[in-house]
């Protein structure tokens, strides 16, 4: 073969070994330039969202890990369709530790233990968006699920008087509406005891969390009611971060079997979630039952993030956990069935 002829293959090779990166003037092709991009901007996210919580746009960032995922994965399958080998394999390394830090949650836990009984307590959580007018909407959610203790978050003078119809079925309450988005309510079918605010909670009086203890198959059973602020800005990030920290101290300090609802405005995928479940040993009841994404902005359900919790100490048994309809928020409710552990047999003798 003639010298050239040989150069020839040899720079065809190369093209070939390297995905042909390269037009025929020499410089990038614009294919390739817009691959890297649209690959690069799920990259740079996701990676961005380590810096959580130090960055208050990481922490807003680390919340969307299945958007991530899916635009890593995409982006990757479409990399190797071009052959753009290395690339790719970066794009789907990366797609891989988004997805190990998604799958847990639909793996059994471990941790829960095996009910006493196929019926227990139903608790429902629901922010039902301070501007939101679809009152009749609300209420026929809350029967359609019919639970024994309703929180209500962002519970305004407009909230009270549009859920009166339900007192008849709740006849005790624990009721703190504001003006404003930080309202909140416990409600009741079975008699409640121990109500009370959390005073150490920062701007607990405009922000109230609510503690109060009903009665489970003869034992006491805490409901702990919060909606914490969201870090959009870097006061509300420290804000939010006082927040966590006064309420685990609250609860450490006040050690029973409790269950934890409410609006945390942050996935687990955050830091500061994850410390609050270290401090507390409290468990993520969405562990078993999957993602359950509760909060997305009107006509973007693609961005449907779950930073509504319910979760509970290790001496509670976990029956079932779904999310509901929206009926006119931007958050679907969580609702939660809860039950007290069997009887260990060997510890019984």
């Amino acid at each position: 073969m003639p010298a050239r002829d040989q150069h020839d293959q040899a720079t065809a090779d190369s093209e070939s070994i390297h995905g042909g990166n390269r037009g025929l003037d020499g410089r990038p092709d614009l294919t390739t330039a817009f691959l890297y991009l649209t690959a690069g901007v799920p990259l740079f996210l996701f990676l961005f969202s380590f810096l959580s919580p130090r960055l208050m746009l990481a922490e807003l960032a680390v919340n969307f890990q299945v958007q991530w995922f899916a635009g890593l994965l995409l982006s990757g399958l479409i990399l190797l369709g071009y052959r753009r080998w290395w690339m790719a394999l970066v794009v789907l390394l990366a797609s891989a530790a988004a997805f190990a830090g998604i799958m847990p949650v639909y793996f059994p836990d471990p941790g829960n233990p095996q009910p006493a009984s196929a019926r227990g307590l139903r608790v429902m959580s629901y922010n039902v968006l301070v501007h939101n007018r679809r009152a009749a909407d609300v209420v026929a959610e809350i029967r359609r699920h019919n639970p024994d203790v309703l929180v209500i978050i962002e519970y305004t003078h407009f909230w009270k008087q549009a859920l009166q119809e339900l007192c008849r079925d709740y006849p005790h309450a624990l009721e703190r509406p504001r003006t404003h988005g930080f309202g909140i309510a416990l409600f009741s079918k079975l008699p409640l005891r121990a109500l009370r605010d959390v005073p150490r909670m920062p701007e607990a009086a405009e922000m109230p969390v609510l503690r109060a203890t009903v009665e489970l198959s003869g034992r006491p059973l805490e409901i702990v009611a919060a909606h914490l602020i969201n870090p959009l800005g870097n006061s509300q990030l420290a804000l939010r971060d006082r927040q966590f920290k006064a309420l685990a101290e609250e609860l450490v300090s006040d050690p029973c079997e409790r269950v934890v609802v409410g609006d945390f405005n942050c996935t687990t995928w955050s830091q500061d979630m994850r410390q609050f479940l270290a401090r507390t040993s409290l468990r993520d009841s969405r562990q078993g039952f999957g993602l359950q994404p509760s909060w997305s902005p009107d006509g973007m359900p693609f961005l449907a993030i779950p930073i509504d919790h319910a979760l509970v100490t290790p001496g509670v048994s976990v029956l079932r956990r779904q999310v509901g309809a929206k009926a006119g928020s931007d958050h679907r409710p969580v609702i939660i069935d809860l039950a007290w552990p069997a009887a260990d047999p060997v510890a019984g003798k």
